[in-house]
């Protein structure tokens, strides 16, 4: 999210008010303990009181004013214009994710099948649309509860996957985003597999401050003024089985669904489901009741024909090489087994796809179109499409910003590694479902710092452990060099520290990343957040801190005012300095909504910003000892490097020990402007799954993410559809891998 001009203004004079009044009582302190109070010091400790009391005025007065100006209204359009950016850039993938993918989108037409829980059978206003006036269609309704799914009475043996579901949700938050009146609530899109059993209420505050960065203050007001629109993508998703009952996790949802009110009365919700799907939970008693419900009609010849048009007839040479198939599609005497192998969205991208892929070196066509008849004829199409999906989509990559260069990419590795995430997420959707820790896993969501459960239960926290003892080893052996005063001390505070930190890298199975945002300032409850998670750091440390100095003191028998000044003096400026460069270092930007790495990207970078400045402070505590102390045996670069791996240990260390507690705020707060532990089962994973993924696992998924191979769902990636999860789940290499070499 930017931050406007003006309320950096406010953001900086806040922060200044809090350094005046820091100032102040520190200055009040000073004088207190002056010489027996001068009449010089009495006025100076006078001031300094007042000084104080105008800093807490002028605090108070910002921190107000920053909250008056964030009003639900002004965050609903914030809200619209990020919702606007990052579904626009969903849909192009959806459409294709290449040059051509816009086009000629379908115009998908849906037929209207329920209206408020009855059948409709006499037409009237409302009894069809299409996907150009979907959010028209939609603010007809009253209250706005609609249901997506597939047409009804579908050809026998066929199903309505693939057609069109999803994208005609996101079209519907486009317009409905796009044309907002400033009282109408903003819609965001919600995977239904995310669903973690809580109300819809809680539901959309979660999502909101993970995905969208909002505070926790901010998200309520949205969603208490209804400034949100739940659009619940994948409900038939949640379950493995066909026929849902009334104890499945869809059932479940549609419940809190119905639950959902506003103001005594229904408040509005989209849902999208396969047609089988919905029908078993109306079976089952289990759907809540909708102002509409509609079904995405088949593409027709006609349809059909007008969209491969749009999309290949860039060049009358490239028509021409598609003309017979065109003509084939709407010829009298043509078999309707072309038309209901294409009749789809999903199966028209595969074909274009596919049927456009050129050689990479010489530009030649690879395939020929007609042959799509043929391969129609014997069945054999859809397979033949999803086979040669994924080295089409490698090959026609626009090779826009963010992408893998040419030499790096191989479609038979990416086509393994893929099919590695398929075989997890197939085993994930097994009956009963897998619980690790607590948790169910999800059967489509691939979440980046959550994927540590496919290279088993135990072993990647069985690593991270390791890791720990290792970084301990390492880089205590680095501090101990350049600080040779007390060693037997400082090995026991660490080597006590190390043993928490391995209990807590294999004990907290979920570690969440950390991240750290100004943006968290700019509310009352969230600057308490803050000051708390300070004051708990604090004392916290205070108390460690005076238990190792207490000890260190003892073994040294150096009086105490002398050990003081002698070694500890720059702490306080230090910590000081310590606190403000971390927020204002870890704050300059917030990642990419569209980019579920930013999670474990801010982790990382808290740990190592954390790690810098922690060394940078002990670099500076034994650089101010007197050069008669012998205790310091390194210089230069070597106390650098020792410096920083102190600070790298200590911040993990840290990080872990209050990951134990972090259902308490102030330790989420501390453990927040630490990071490390995300990161650290982040890299123990990776190390597990060697030969089976790549190091660089999330610049892969968001490689295919761009192609069009994967999509984007709040703060996960999913493959672009089931059906080509499913098929690469029993696929682990791709048809003829043999004779591709790398």
């Amino acid at each position: 999210m930017v931050i406007s001009g003006r309320r950096v203004l406010m953001h900086a004079a806040a922060w200044l008010c809090g350094l005046l009044v820091f100032s102040a009582a520190m200055w009040t302190v000073a004088a207190l303990q002056g010489d027996r109070g001068s009449t010089r010091d009495t006025a100076g400790l006078l001031v300094g009181v007042a000084s104080a009391g105008l800093a807490v005025w002028g605090l108070w007065a910002a921190l107000r004013a920053l909250r008056g100006q964030r009003t639900a209204l002004v965050i609903a359009a914030e809200l619209a214009r990020a919702v606007l950016k990052e579904e626009g850039k969903q849909y192009r993938q959806l459409l294709g994710g290449d040059l051509q993918s816009l086009n000629g989108p379908i115009d998908l037409r849906f037929n209207l099948i329920a209206a408020s829980g009855v059948s409709h059978g006499g037409g009237g206003p409302g009894a069809e649309g299409s996907l150009r006036n979907i959010a028209a269609y939609y603010r007809s309704l009253a209250p706005g509860r609609l249901v997506i799914t597939g047409a009804s009475g579908n050809t026998a043996g066929t199903s309505d996957a693939g057609t069109g579901k999803t994208v005609l949700a996101v079209a519907l938050i486009l317009g409905l985003a796009r044309d907002r009146a400033a009282s109408e609530p903003v819609p965001i899109r919600l995977s239904a597999s995310s669903w973690s059993g809580d109300s819809i209420r809680n539901w959309l505050v979660t999502h909101l401050i993970r995905v969208f960065h909002f505070p926790l203050r901010e998200a309520r007001a949205l969603v208490e003024a209804h400034f949100v629109l739940p659009v619940i993508d994948g409900l038939d998703e949640m379950d493995a089985v066909e026929q849902p009952g009334y104890t499945s996790r869809a059932a479940q949802l549609l419940r809190a669904v119905e639950a959902y009110e506003r103001e005594g009365a229904k408040a509005p919700v989209v849902v999208t489901c396969r047609r089988p799907h919905y029908e078993a939970l109306v079976d089952a008693d289990t759907h809540p009741q909708v102002s509409a419900e509609i079904g995405i009609a088949r593409v027709d010849a006609g349809h059909i024909r007008g969209y491969l048009r749009e999309r290949i007839g860039y060049s009358e040479q490239n028509l021409a090489r598609w003309q017979e198939l065109l003509d084939a599609v709407t010829a009298p005497s043509a078999s309707p087994v072309l038309t209901e192998a294409l009749n789809t969205p999903w199966r028209l991208t595969l074909a274009a796809v596919v049927y456009e892929e050129r050689d990479p070196d010489t530009g030649v066509f690879l395939r020929d179109p007609k042959d799509l008849v043929r391969l129609a004829d014997s069945g054999e199409l859809y397979e033949h499409l999803l086979d040669r999906y994924i080295k089409a989509a490698v090959h026609a990559r626009s090779g826009g910003e963010g992408q893998w260069p040419r030499r790096r990419l191989d479609h038979v590795a990416v086509w393994r590694h893929l099919a590695v995430l398929a075989a997890y997420l197939h085993s994930n959707t097994a009956r009963p479902p897998r619980i690790v820790a607590g948790r169910e896993l999800s059967g489509t969501d691939m979440v980046l710092d959550e994927l540590w459960p496919l290279a088993g239960v135990r072993r990647p926290r069985v690593v991270s452990a390791l890791l720990v003892v290792f970084l301990a080893f390492f880089t205590v052996g680095l501090y101990l060099m350049a600080d040779g005063a007390n060693t037997v001390v400082n090995a026991v505070f660490y080597g006590t520290l190390t043993v928490l930190g391995v209990a807590a890298a294999y004990g907290v199975a979920w570690p969440q990343p950390a991240r750290i945002s100004l943006r968290t300032t700019a509310t009352l409850s969230g600057f308490g957040r803050v000051v708390s998670t300070m004051l708990a750091g604090g004392a916290v440390g205070g108390m460690l801190g005076g238990l190792y100095y207490s000890i260190d003191w003892f073994a040294s028998g150096v009086p105490p005012y002398e050990f003081w000044e002698l070694i500890h003096w720059p702490s306080v400026p230090g910590w000081v300095g310590f606190v403000g460069l971390l927020y204002l270092t870890l704050s300059v930007r917030d990642h990419p909504l569209s980019d579920p790495r930013g999670g474990l990207r801010g982790d990382l970078a808290t740990w190592l910003a954390s790690a810098c400045l922690l060394g940078a402070l002990e670099a500076v505590e034994l650089l101010a000892r007197p050069e008669a102390d012998t205790a310091v045996r390194l210089e230069g670069p070597a106390l650098g490097a020792s410096a920083l791996a102190f600070g790298l240990a200590l911040v993990i260390g840290w990080g872990l020990v209050f990951s134990l507690k972090d259902s308490f705020p102030a330790t989420q707060g501390i453990r927040g402007a630490l990071g490390g532990p995300a990161s650290l089962r982040y890299v123990s994973f990776l190390l597990c799954t060697r030969g089976h993924l790549p190091w660089r696992l999330g610049s892969l998924l968001h490689c295919c993410y761009e192609m069009g191979l994967l999509r984007v769902a709040g703060a996960a990636y999913q493959f672009r559809h089931r059906e080509l999860q499913e098929h690469l789940a029993t696929r682990p290499h791709s048809p003829g891998a043999r004779s591709v070499t790398r």
